[in-house]
C-alpha cells in the first residue's frame, strides 16, 4: 500500500516494490541490486515468520539454491553480468517463496 508523506512530497514504497522498480530501471547494478534486495527480503521474512529455510517451508527450495548460488557468484566477482531477463527471472524465485511463507505485500 502506498502512503503519501505530505512533509516530503514522496510516496513510500515497499522493500519489494523497491525491488521491482530496480529491475525496470535500466543498467546492470541496479539488477544486481534488485538480486541482492531479493535475497535479503527472504532471509528477514523467514526469520519474522519463524519460519527455517528448508523444503517444507518453500515449494520452490532449489530456485532459492540457484538464486543464491548466482549471488554469491555474482558477489565474488564484480564484473559479473547480471542481464534483466535473468534478475527477473531470480526475483520472481524469492517472490514465490516470499508468498508462500505468508508475506502479503508481494
Amino acid at each position: 500500500m502506498e502512503v503519501e508523506d505530505l512533509r516530503q512530497g514522496r510516496i513510500e514504497r515497499t522493500d519489494w516494490e523497491r525491488v521491482l522498480d530496480r529491475l525496470e530501471t535500466k543498467g546492470g547494478l541496479n539488477y544486481k541490486l534488485a538480486l541482492i534486495d531479493a535475497d535479503k527480503i527472504f532471509i528477514k521474512m523467514l526469520a519474522k515468520y519463524g519460519k527455517e529455510f528448508s523444503p517444507e517451508a518453500v515449494s520452490n527450495f532449489d530456485e532459492i539454491i540457484e538464486a543464491e548460488q548466482v549471488l554469491e557468484k555474482m558477489l565474488n566477482n564484480p564484473k559479473a553480468v547480471l542481464t534483466k531477463e535473468r534478475a527477473k527471472e531470480l526475483v520472481s524465485v524469492y517472490g514465490k517463496a516470499l508468498k508462500e511463507i505468508g508475506e502479503t505485500d508481494i
